[in-house]
């Protein structure tokens, strides 16, 4: 049930115009992928939204939107070990996929976030390691 809770957090917020998101990574874009979910891991929602597309920024109305959906993370207990962290590509675009295990969870969980080529966050999903969606190439690492 609680996964489910949290699962909910990626409907919320991953927008279907990431379909459309643009396919090239910045040159940092590993660095800029483990940054952003930094500041999701923390609960940085004011500087996770600064990052964040407009289209998303008006979805969610302010980083309050964000921290609504944050406090469903606390669910996961604590980060207790980090398993991978890569790029996919999926339905065209570009995601950076963090997977990692937590003290109050069964299985391993992920988070994804579709980055464009200009570092910009166009999208978030998270659940379940298991319920991972399919990638484009299955896996395809960037």
């Amino acid at each position: 049930m609680r996964t489910l809770a949290i699962t909910a957090f990626c409907t919320a917020i991953l927008l279907p115009s990431t379909l459309n998101a643009q396919t090239s990574l910045p040159a940092d874009s590993m660095e800029l992928g483990r940054k952003y979910m930094g500041f999701i891991l923390d609960r940085e929602a004011d500087s996770i939204f600064v990052h964040m597309s407009a289209e998303q920024q008006e979805r969610l109305g302010s980083p309050d939107g964000i921290r609504d959906h944050m406090t469903q993370l606390d669910q996961l207990g604590t980060l207790t070990e980090v398993l991978e962290e890569k790029y996919v590509r999926r339905n065209g675009a570009a995601q950076f996929w963090h997977t990692a295990n937590y003290s109050d969870t069964p299985e391993p969980f992920l988070m994804r976030l579709v980055i464009d080529s200009e570092g910009v966050i166009v999208g978030v999903g998270m659940g379940p390691g298991s319920q991972a969606p399919p990638t484009d190439d299955d896996p395809t690492v960037l």
